[in-house]
């Protein structure tokens, strides 16, 4: 009976253990996703970025072709 008991306590113990790892861990990859997400949208305002200045480059080049 002793053992029993010793044995519920311990799977207790465990589970609660267990318990708290899994929101540790779940908070953990709640914050990554966030992190990932504003990353994600950097990446995409610098590409945006790259863009408009490499059509600016190809119109400042059509323009002094244009002029000679």
């Amino acid at each position: 009976m002793r053992l029993l008991e010793a044995t519920t306590q311990t799977l207790a113990f465990e589970l609660k253990e267990n318990q708290h790892r899994w929101e540790d861990s779940f908070a953990d990859r709640k914050d990554l996703r966030t992190k990932y997400d504003k990353l994600a949208d950097k990446v995409e305002v610098n590409q945006d970025k790259l863009i408009i200045h490499d059509e600016q480059i190809k119109t400042l080049f059509k323009l002094k072709e244009d002029k000679k």
